[in-house]
């Protein structure tokens, strides 16, 4: 994690009992306070099961009720340049979620929820894989 830069050196300390929190004590007191969202993104279809352990180390690091994790699948979709009109209104949806972010530190389900919703289809996303590795797409000459 490229935060622990801001982190002081380990002195023995327990970390925050109440939180789970870092052993380490922030550099900045003020960290003690902030809010922080990440957001990251995979290549599986959808990201459910694929950030518990990102999931345990931000809070770890940084307190179980201090963070609001977006994770996303399909993440490989963002660099396709056939879909590039696609991936760029979809990502007008975390542009919105800063503006939300910083003004109410913290997400809305409704707005978490329009975040974690795929940009390809179950359909679409299988098709556009088989494609990319080279695999028979069903329905073009193969049997399904």
């Amino acid at each position: 994690d490229r935060s622990v830069c801001l982190a002081r050196t380990y002195r023995g300390a327990n970390g925050n009992t109440q939180t789970g929190g870092f052993l380490h004590e922030w550099r900045y007191p003020h960290m003690n306070e902030q809010k922080y969202v990440f957001v990251s993104t995979c290549g599986y279809e959808f990201a459910d099961e694929n950030y518990d352990a990102v999931r345990r180390r931000l809070d770890l690091i940084y307190g179980k009720q201090t963070h609001t994790d977006i994770f996303v699948g399909q993440g490989g979709v963002i660099a396709e340049k056939t879909l590039q009109e696609l991936v760029e209104r979809n990502l007008t949806r975390f542009t919105e979620a800063g503006k939300e972010f910083a003004q109410n530190l913290c997400l809305s389900d409704e707005t978490k929820q329009i975040l974690n919703k795929p940009i390809l289809r179950h359909n679409t996303f299988v098709h556009a894989l088989n494609m990319h590795w080279g695999l028979p797409v069903p329905g073009k000459g193969e049997n399904k």
